[in-house]
């Protein structure tokens, strides 16, 4: 059974059809069910197998409380359900033993869990001033380098949306650029997402769009991969950018500008930067920035603003 669920990440009835496994297994994005192939093989290593009882489960959960963070608890006891589910077995994950285990584990070692540090507008504007002055040189990295933080702030993009932008998902239109993102974690039905992006109107030398339209005429993309690997050379390959590349772009461009606390920022900085330059500044309503960043629910938008100033706009500053 361990070598089935491994193989196909659910423990599938081998007398289902083959056109309804293929669905079922179509069912979940591909990051998603690396991560539950991942938590399961964790599962097996410690000795559990499927079914589990509710029995096995805490214990599981009881071995690995010390060590792990709840979020990773969490992922586990997820995937445990799904492969149950899917597979017609009794779910042990919601058994009460197991619940109230896990709330044990969570009062007991419980900790809020660190988010990377939002990159306000004025961080933005850091780094592209210092990505201003390569570009001045000849730096077609930094051209590329510059066109990606801006979409990836304007758009609220996630680094695996932006690494797999093509040409042809950019529509240009009177007021500005429609961004067509074709698969993203809020849409798992593969519905596609639009997100508009106007031109600059304050920070003319940010505007996202003329450098988008810049980083494509010197690098010569006229279609396929939007974003590609430039090699030491200054020259562009014909591959799509990485995920985790993105990252570590995101992380090296911050130090370069001479950002403080450097090391606290990542790609998803970006999404949070944005959010909350926008709360802060009053430039649009809630409900509106949570319909750029694609949240189904305004409170998920909540978690990606940052207070940066506790005395800026503080609700007890009546007196």
């Amino acid at each position: 059974m361990n070598d089935v669920v491994l193989k196909d990440l659910f423990p599938l009835s081998q007398n289902l059809p083959e056109d309804v496994k293929h669905y079922v297994r179509a069912s979940k994005a591909e990051n998603t069910k690396k991560v539950y192939r991942n938590s399961l093989k964790h599962f097996y290593q410690w000795g559990g197998e499927i079914p589990a009882t509710p029995e096995m489960v805490a214990a599981y959960l009881s071995a690995h409380a010390p060590h792990y963070a709840m979020a990773t608890l969490e992922t586990r006891l997820a995937a445990l359900s799904q492969a149950h589910k899917i597979g017609g077995f009794a779910n042990p994950v919601d058994n009460e033993l197991v619940k109230i285990t896990f709330e044990g584990i969570c009062r007991e070692h419980g900790v809020a869990q660190k988010k990377p540090r939002a990159a306000v507008i004025e961080v933005i504007l850091k780094i592209v001033e210092n990505l201003d002055q390569k570009i001045a040189t000849g730096s077609l990295k930094a051209q590329r380098d510059k066109a990606l933080v801006l979409l990836m702030f304007t758009a609220a993009l996630r680094r695996s949306e932006v690494a797999a932008l093509d040409v042809s998902d950019l529509e240009s239109v009177e007021q500005g650029l429609i961004v067509r993102i074709k698969q993203s974690k809020g849409d798992q039905k593969q519905l596609g997402e639009y997100v508009p992006i106007p031109f600059a109107r304050q920070h003319l030398t940010a505007c996202p769009i003329l450098a988008i339209s810049q980083w494509r005429l010197q690098a010569g993309v006229e279609n396929g991969p939007l974003f590609r690997s430039v090699n030491r050379h200054g020259k562009p390959a014909q591959r799509r950018i990485g995920e985790s590349s993105i990252n570590t772009i995101i992380k090296q461009l911050i130090q370069a500008a001479g950002i403080p606390d450097a090391e606290k920022y990542s790609s998803h900085s970006l999404r949070a930067g944005l959010t909350t330059s926008s709360i802060l500044e009053g430039k649009s309503p809630l409900p509106l920035v949570s319909k750029h960043l694609r949240h189904k629910d305004v409170k998920t938008t909540m978690e990606y603003f940052e207070v940066t100033d506790l005395f800026a706009n503080n609700v007890a500053s009546l007196l």
